[in-house]
């Protein structure tokens, strides 16, 4: 209880210690153009509207910057993104897509090996030395050692894990930590360093007020980075520290804070994490409608995204009330630019289409029997309830196309 009480103590802390801090690189990044080749500006200004392949292309260029040791232009690329708080279609914010992109030692799904990973932590340990003040290196230093701990952990249940990739996996974890810590230190601050730190309290095994005062602080510091709710929504399902209902109260809870289309476009971001819902059992209970809400606010606000199109087609097809109307709509729109890390394999993204196309047009003749089945319940309950009028109230009945028609 102690412990607790200090560690929350301290997150609390260092949240007044952060604020109201910038660097100088920081606030003159909107001023002075980073310095990038033709080819590395192609690959960062994909169009993700129109181009599903944008999203890895932007990944594969940045993590080819730091290959050929470009640290200078690194930094200017997160710090632009991080002072001008950048989003890409659909409203993914840049500095994360950027460190996705730093914090893998080869492309997905390519898996990578051990000299592939000694490479990559060699190069990140140079560009923090040459670069000491950067709190970009060091972020993604520790998170390069939390994807090496995960790597060591693999990804199978518990206990197929060994007790060699158990001590590697703490150590490595430990390690993350500590760089975190001394990045907390440096003058320049940036919301991936809670991203990292929330991986770190779910490998550690943070109890659930631990991890809930780190999204407390996560979430003061940008209230608009909905990765925080994403991670603690994760670490609150019941296979990990949660009870039954703790994610799907938690979303609402914070959707419902912020309010309106933005409550709702958090709402749906979290249910778009593949690692929130997934292919698997004892997925959370959203709201199908609310994640609808959220998409189109979304599309709105921050325009079309082909990932984003991706997940609610997905979200439409194998959640909620399975809503095969509003999927084949979706898959329309996205024609040929599906999303591997979304379906799998094409063959499982054409069985889909498929199934939509031919149960589509079904659900919607049921749908139109039911509007109209309960149409004629509310002017019936009117006819009843104006028992002293004369007035003749008109019958709703379906018409051989589909659609509603009133008949006198």
């Amino acid at each position: 209880m102690i412990r607790t009480v200090i560690k929350i103590s301290i997150l609390m802390l260092s949240a007044f210690a952060w604020s109201g801090l910038t660097s100088a690189a920081e606030q003159n990044a909107k001023s002075k153009p980073c310095n990038i080749s033709q080819t590395d500006a192609a690959g960062l200004n994909g169009d993700l509207s129109v181009d599903v392949h944008a999203l890895h292309n932007f990944m594969d260029t940045a993590a080819r910057i730091l290959k050929e040791e470009k640290f200078v232009e690194l930094d200017c690329l997160a710090d632009h993104a991080r002072s001008g708080k950048e989003r890409l279609p659909g409203g993914l914010w840049k500095i994360h897509l950027l460190y996705q992109g730093l914090r893998q030692p080869v492309p997905y799904p390519m898996h990578a090996t051990q000299e592939d990973w000694t490479h990559l932590s060699q190069r990140l340990h140079r560009w923090v030395k040459e670069r000491p003040e950067s709190i970009t290196a060091r972020v993604t230093l520790a998170l390069a050692y939390l994807e090496y701990a995960q790597d060591a952990r693999g990804s199978g249940y518990a206990d197929t894990v060994s007790k060699s990739g158990w001590k590697l996996f703490e150590e490595r974890t430990a390690e993350a930590r500590k760089i975190l810590e001394e990045a907390r230190k440096l003058p320049s601050k940036c919301p991936e360093w809670y991203v990292a730190m929330q991986m770190v309290s779910v490998n550690q095994g943070w109890s659930v007020t631990e991890a809930r005062a780190l999204f407390e602080e996560a979430n003061k510091f940008e209230p608009e980075y909905y990765t925080y709710a994403r991670d603690l929504a994760y670490y609150l399902l019941p296979k990990w520290s949660g009870d039954a209902g703790d994610t799907e109260e938690f979303v609402q809870e914070i959707a419902n804070r912020i309010g309106g289309d933005k409550g709702d476009i958090l709402y749906f971001q979290v249910a778009a994490a593949d690692y929130v819902i997934c292919g698997c059992d004892n997925n959370p209970e959203l709201s199908w409608d609310r994640i609808k809400r959220g998409f189109e606010a979304s599309e709105k606000l921050y325009g079309a995204s082909m990932p984003n199109l991706n997940r609610i087609a997905y979200l439409a097809t194998y959640f909620g009330e399975r809503d095969p109307i509003y999927a084949d709509k979706i898959l329309t729109r996205i024609g040929d630019q599906w999303d591997a890390e979304t379906w799998g394999h094409q063959e499982d993204f054409e069985k889909i289409k498929n199934w939509v196309s031919a149960v589509a047009p079904m659900a919607a003749q049921v749908r139109v029997i039911e509007e109209t089945a309960a149409a004629n319940e509310r002017f019936s309950k009117r006819r009843i309830g104006n028992c002293c009028s004369n007035a003749y109230f008109p019958t709703v009945v379906a018409s051989p196309n589909g659609r509603a028609s009133l008949r006198h």
